[in-house]
């Protein structure tokens, strides 16, 4: 995760920070297993969630907040998102239990909480001073949601709007001009089209728009430059579908020789940068895959760019925009810096 001008990692149980002006390692703080990190560019602090609690950091690697013990209602991942001095918590349950909303300040002390949410949640997602998010409620057949938003300071429910649940089930949710941006889901029915919902985020407006699909979701879209990027699953190969943020029709869409994983992908000054394998469904180090990484021209899906021979590429963490270009993160803890605007065959240089 890119904060201002340093890069957030959790590599062996531990979280680093790296300057990207000096491409030197600032600070490195063991935890007790950390695995999901927020943070936000006017910040200075980062959050990490722990099986032990959430821990919010400083710049210089100090540890400014603790929350010991695991939070109310959750026995799973605990999601997180920070607004100004307010850290917001969602838990999650692996045992179908209620999740719940929680806020924090700074020194950790407890703000507020909402909740029990009945059904499945997304990931809460910030817009202004608000944290927004869909529950389904009740079962798949019946397909009804709820986008609900809270005030990020007092957890007061803002306001909320029934939807449909089919395409909100789970973490698929993008940002990107004032929208939300939900779905597709799984495709129950491969006959019909899969339906994605774009939701202003103050509630007002819902518009439900179709993209002629038949696959399965590979996670939560992309977003970014007039565009939602959707990874997606066919059963013998994998796949790309742009939806074009202005009309909310299918921009381009792309096959892949290649495999993916849920968070293969980003969009940084108007490419999509994609980490695919090229040798079977594998991602485990050692098994003869050929990573490599390519890029898209987000104006048509054209590759514009590919460096192979990435056998070591982390299929772990994401590819990483930050001022200076993409990362990359490899295996062996060394990262690859992708420039800007590459060509046809352009590379990424190592660092």
């Amino acid at each position: 995760m890119a904060v201002g001008r340093a890069l957030y990692l959790i590599a062996d149980n531990t979280v680093v920070r790296c300057d990207l002006d000096s491409w030197s390692i600032s600070w490195a703080l063991p935890l007790h297993e950390p695995y999901g990190l927020a943070g936000k560019q006017e910040s200075e602090w980062v959050a990490v969630s722990t099986l032990d609690g959430v821990v919010a950091l400083g710049a210089n690697g100090g540890i400014v907040m603790r929350a010991e013990g695991r939070l109310r209602g959750t026995d799973g991942p605990t999601e997180l998102a920070l607004s100004g001095d307010t850290l917001v918590a969602q838990t999650n349950s692996i045992h179908a239990a209620p999740s719940w909303l929680v806020g924090r300040d700074r020194t950790g002390d407890l703000l507020w909480e909402a909740g029990p949410l009945d059904g499945t949640a997304t990931a809460p997602v910030i817009v202004g001073d608000e944290v927004v998010h869909v529950v389904s409620i009740g079962s798949v057949l019946r397909e009804v949601g709820e986008v609900r938003a809270y005030e990020t300071r007092t957890g007061k429910l803002s306001w909320r709007r029934r939807v449909r649940a089919q395409p909100v089930l789970g973490d698929r949710v993008a940002q990107l001009d004032g929208w939300l941006v939900y779905g597709p889901d799984d495709d129950l029915d491969p006959a019909r089209d899969d339906e994605v919902l774009w939701i202003d985020v103050r509630g007002r407006r819902v518009f439900p728009s179709r993209i002629a699909d038949g696959g399965s979701p590979l996670g939560p879209p992309i977003a970014g430059d007039g565009m939602v990027v959707f990874l997606r699953q066919y059963g013998d190969h994998d796949g790309l579908v742009a939806v074009d943020a202005n009309t909310r029709n299918e921009k381009w869409r792309v096959s892949l020789h290649g495999s993916m994983t849920s968070n293969a992908a980003a969009i940084h000054e108007g490419n999509v940068y994609l980490r695919v394998s090229t040798v079977g469904k594998s991602h485990r180090p050692g098994d003869g895959a050929q990573n490599e990484l390519l890029v898209l021209a987000g104006s048509s899906g054209e590759l514009v760019g590919r460096f192979r021979g990435c056998h070591s590429l982390s299929f772990q963490v994401a590819p990483i925009p930050t001022p200076r270009g993409v990362i990359v993160v490899c295996e062996e803890g060394h990262l690859l810096l992708c420039p800007d605007a590459p060509g046809p065959g352009t590379g990424a240089r190592e660092q």
